[in-house]
């Protein structure tokens, strides 16, 4: 019977291409039919392998750096006799089949590298070549070749236009890589069309000038020439080859050959009938004669080829049984026997040390410590070894003339080429027996992107040493200055970064970096020195889980626990451990965890995770770069200190300063997180808001009140008549609506509620976020009726219900005082559901009567059928004003009251307000959401100089209070106040205070009566100089 030609041969090719490409409805037809006759006379003829051993160790390697064609390469597979079958074939393109778009390592067999990023492919072709070539160098002896295979490539025009390959290809020229053949696909044609209008170069000379020996002018479709130029490139052993294939994409297309239209989608079902019969291919899908499979089948070929290998290779190991032995050893990628053992003696040698170094020169001195146990370590560096460090002594330059005279080396000089140093790594990686790594600046990692993200892909284990991480580089400025780049290699999967703080991170990370067998690392490494930082073992071994407390705070050894994290990499856990100080100045507790690979640090289990950053603790993360990735460790309510815009050209110092990224800034971020950046934001941690006593037009306009509630936690305002009189006569944002006013409303009563009225809705606006967050427990707005009501019940509730539908605002409250004649108005108000601020109460008496008056409210409103759970009301107790007048009262020799009267009172109405709402009288209304009315402490400003001026309201802190605090205090308060929870520390101290008042004569009740006719006549003064304002 007569063979098939080998035209026939290659037609199978095409066949099987265009119709895997017609039942996926999606894929590239015409390279394959174009290369089809390349493919043939290489993989029949020349290449060696065996397809039922893939990872034979001395098969030739062929590159598809084309990848879009990868139909070609699977049907090579098949045809050969690899473990790919013609449903597979069948199956391409298809979800988790073995025949991904582009040719995926790990997913067929016979696949040597992930292609598809044109260009790339050919620069891992060049990796393997050299890989072999030093291999060879290193293990062949005479007599015994055991490494000697070559490195084949298909590539096409776009692999060419892509600036990786120029790179890659210009040092295999000068290596004078001879076993590395690529075949260029010269079709003139890519997806936009014919090439002439931008790729227009002369490759072949281009080619000749980095030292290719080239083949120019092949047909790409005539078998005899193609044999010609692959045994010309056989012979040449100095120089890499080229062979120039001109051929037509979609060969055989009588429609679409030779054009864009076979480039990248199926030819459909009529063009596919019309090509099979033009080509004589006269078989269905899928169909391969038992003829052309015989003609392809290289199963017993490659068995005799690997048998013979394994012949040869069993003598060297005779010979040489120590060589052999490490040969297969590095080729399957273990390390040497021990070296966990040996790492972890090296990661305590670097604590012992206690070296306070750049990260860079502790990476050197890993390199150093680790690279006389693996020979296989192959460092290098795009033109930065002198700043990278990344070279160690005993190291040995790989160099042209080296490679020349058959001897290898383990250092690399790439030149300025980033992005083909990276892919060249993946390619030696890709072909084993070598661990490798490269340096450049961190910066630079941005050329090499797109290899790094096929290491990842390939979960190729290369390791990558950026430098000069941060701003902390100085003064090279903002080109060279890393500000994102961290943030963004964490984001590529299966990738594993490293920013290690000191020596003993640093030799902790190579440790892991050398040890990973299925992803890439990445170390990040700093310019500067960095502060060595102390460890005991335990913290010592817990640093290979990428995360773990390097400072404990103050007090968790005796079970306390922290009140914030700190949470840091490189340079900056310095600044977090200082921070930590000058936070426990504070008095706050915080823990330090670096967390120098979060790769790493996920890996853990759930309890290591939790016992380093536990829940429910805030956090603060520091990093000299872009800050939005840390929130998947603070979350939402915790802080970033980092960089989020471009550096400055000037010393580090200078930069860390002007960019805010220091010690100060953590600290500052975490008394915000904990609401401690002011004290008056400490207060609300113990439960007690904090309200402003003022009111005014520019206080909301001019964005103040916005700003008390941002910085200071201020959670409501209250007005009266006083405070009012004062705003109109010192603010002129009034004296327009005035004007207006004084010419068309004539009641001087309702032209001033017209402007209040205003101002409280603005501030309602501006609190309304507050109230909604508390679901309406706090964000409040007091406006007070008019005091000329005092004395008349009927008449404040009428005024209350009519101020309360003209405000409109569900946080707004109505003022009503505390007289006998308004308890009832204040019952039927809250029963109405409107928010009451019952002011003017200065005795145990008349706040158990406010407290009943709002009770009866709550429920006259729940004896309606209407919900409770909105509606609010505090009971305004006035402080320092009880001390005024007792303290004038008190007979001699009773001193130590003097000011601690209207303490002990406001402490006593605590209690009494626990007594009267904490048990089982209100359960009922609680339990239908109602919200007991709260203490309010009013007149908080201390009248005597002597005492200190935020006495009262650090004497009054505690849960479910609120405190009216006027500006001078407030402003005190803010400056130098200490927040503590003081209300219900000392309520038998308080009572016992009391004691002693009333057996100096001191009568609370009656007292009471009097600071309240006191205090309405000093209200309807004020309410009568503000009618005069207005007037």
């Amino acid at each position: 019977m007569t063979s098939p030609s080998r035209r026939t041969l290659a037609h199978a090719l095409r066949a099987l291409a265009m119709d895997a490409v017609q039942q996926a409805s999606s894929g590239h037809p015409g390279m394959p039919m174009g290369m089809a006759d390349i493919a043939e006379a290489l993989w029949r003829h020349h290449l060696k392998h065996d397809p039922a051993t893939p990872d034979w160790a001395d098969r030739d390697r062929f590159v598809l750096s084309n990848g879009h064609g990868s139909m070609l390469l699977y049907g090579l597979l098949h045809l050969s006799g690899y473990d790919l079958s013609i449903d597979d074939l069948k199956a391409f393109r298809q979800l988790h089949s073995r025949t991904p778009g582009h040719p995926e390592l790990g997913y067929t067999p016979g696949v040597e590298t992930t292609t598809g990023p044109l260009g790339q492919g050919i620069a891992n072709a060049v990796g393997m070549a050299l890989a072999e070539q030093l291999l060879a160098a290193e293990f062949n002896r005479p007599g015994h070749a055991v490494i000697d295979h070559r490195t084949w490539a298909f590539l096409g025009d776009g692999c060419l236009m892509e600036g990786v390959s120029h790179e890659a290809c210009a040092l295999a020229g000068t290596w004078g890589l001879g076993k590395l053949t690529a075949f260029w696909d010269d079709n003139g044609i890519s997806i936009d069309g014919h090439v002439e209008g931008w790729f227009s170069e002369d490759i072949p000379g281009r080619f000749e000038a980095c030292g290719w020996h080239v083949v120019r002018g092949v047909d790409g479709h005539d078998s005899a020439a193609l044999d010609a130029a692959i045994s010309q490139a056989k012979a040449e052993t100095a120089r890499p080859t080229l062979i120039c294939c001109r051929t037509t994409i979609g060969f055989g297309s009588p429609n679409k050959a030779g054009t864009h239209d076979s480039h990248g989608a199926p030819l459909g079902a009529a063009e596919i009938a019309a090509t099979k019969a033009a080509l004589g291919w006269a078989h269905g899908p899928f169909e391969i004669p038992d003829d052309v499979r015989a003609g392809w089948d290289a199963r017993e070929q490659g068995q005799a080829a690997r048998s013979d290998w394994q012949r040869r290779f069993d003598a060297y190991a005779a010979a040489h049984p120590g060589l052999a032995a490490e040969l297969e050893r590095r080729l399957a990628g273990d390390l040497p026997e021990g070296f966990a053992a040996l790492a972890e003696r090296a990661v305590a040698e670097a604590a012992e040390r206690a070296a306070t170094v750049a990260s860079r020169k502790a990476s050197q001195e890993s390199i150093a410590a680790f690279a006389p146990a693996l020979p296989e370590l192959l460092g290098g560096s795009a033109d930065l070894t002198g700043s990278n460090l990344t070279n160690w002594p005993g190291c040995v330059s790989v160099t042209p003339e080296r490679l020349r005279a058959g001897l290898g080396g383990n250092y690399l000089h790439y030149g300025v080429r980033e992005f083909g140093m990276a892919a060249i790594m993946n390619g030696v990686s890709l072909h084993g027996g070598f661990r490798v790594f490269g340096g450049t600046f961190l910066m630079f990692s941005e050329y090499a992107r797109n290899a790094l993200r096929m290491a990842a892909l390939m979960k190729q284990p290369v390791i990558q040493v950026f430098t000069h991480d941060s701003i902390g580089l100085g003064e090279d400025g903002p080109t060279h200055q890393p500000v994102e780049q961290t943030a963004t290699l964490r984001l590529i999967p299966n990738m594993d970064i490293w920013r290690p703080c000191d020596a003993v991170e640093t030799r902790a990370a190579w440790a892991a970096a050398l040890q990973s067998t299925a992803h890439p690392t990445c170390l990040i490494l700093s310019r500067q020195n960095l502060a060595h930082q102390p460890r005991d073992a335990a913290q010592i071994a817990a640093v290979a889980r990428g995360g773990y407390v390097l400072l404990p705070a103050e007090g968790e050894a005796q079970g306390l626990r922290p009140q914030l994290v700190l949470v840091a990499t490189g340079s900056e856990v310095q600044l977090a451990v200082q921070a930590r100080e000058q936070l426990a100045a504070r008095g706050v507790r915080a823990r330090v965890v670096s967390l120098p690979s979060l790769f790493a640090f996920k890996a853990q289990d759930a309890a290591w995770r939790e016992a380093v950053l536990p829940a429910g603790v805030p956090r603060v993360a520091v990093e000299a770069g872009a800050t939005s990735g840390w929130r998947e460790i603070v979350g939402l309510d915790g802080a970033v200190v980092g960089l989020d815009s471009f550096g400055e050209s000037a010393p580090a110092p200078a930069l860390f300063q002007h960019f805010g990224i220091t010690a100060e800034a953590v600290a500052a971020a975490g008394l915000r997180v904990l609401g401690l950046d002011s004290p008056l934001k400490a207060v609300a941690r113990h439960g007690q808001q904090v309200w402003l006593d003022q009111l005014s037009r520019t206080l909301v306009a001019s964005g103040a009140l916005q700003r008390w509630i941002d910085e200071h936690g201020i959670a409501g305002v209250t007005s009266n008549p006083a405070i009012f009189a004062q705003a109109f006569a010192s603010d002129t944002a009034y004296a327009p609506a005035l004007a207006q006013l004084r010419a068309e409303e004539p009641d001087l009563e309702r032209r001033f509620e017209r402007l209040a009225v205003a101002d409280v809705q603005a501030a309602c606006d501006v609190l309304r976020p507050l109230h909604e967050r508390t679901a309406g427990d706090a964000g409040f707005v007091s406006f007070e009726v008019s005091p000329r009501l005092s004395r008349d019940g009927a008449g404040t509730l009428a005024a209350a219900r009519r101020l309360w539908a003209e405000i409109g605002r569900a946080n707004a409250m109505i003022k009503i005082p505390a007289t006998p004649e308004c308890l009832d108005a204040i019952a039927d108000a809250v029963a109405d559901g409107i928010n009451i601020n019952v002011t003017l109460i200065f005795s145990p008496r008349q706040l158990l009567q406010v407290f009943e008056a709002c009770a009866l409210g709550l429920r006259k409103r729940q004896e309606r059928g209407l919900p409770v759970d909105r509606v609010r009301s505090v009971a305004s107790l006035f402080v320092s004003r009880v001390d005024t007048w007792v303290d004038r009262l008190l007979p001699a020799g009773s001193e130590a009251l003097r000011g601690e009267v209207g303490i002990a009172n406001a402490r006593n109405a605590y209690a009494l307000w626990l007594d009267r709402f904490g048990g089982s009288e209100f359960a009922g209304l609680r339990a239908a959401g109602a919200r007991a009315p709260s203490c309010l402490w009013a007149s908080t400003g201390v009248k005597n100089p002597a005492w200190r001026d935020t006495r009262y309201v650090e004497a009054l802190i505690g849960p479910d209070t609120v405190d009216t605090v006027p500006d001078a205090t407030m402003a005190a308060f803010a400056g130098h106040g200490q927040a503590a929870r003081t209300l219900d520390t000392a309520l038998p101290e308080a009572r016992a205070t009391l004691a002693a008042a009333a057996r100096c004569g001191i009568d609370l009740d009656l007292l009471g009566e009097q600071l309240e006719a006191e205090g309405l006549a000093q209200f309807e003064q004020a309410f009568e100089r503000l009618m005069a304002a207005v007037a």
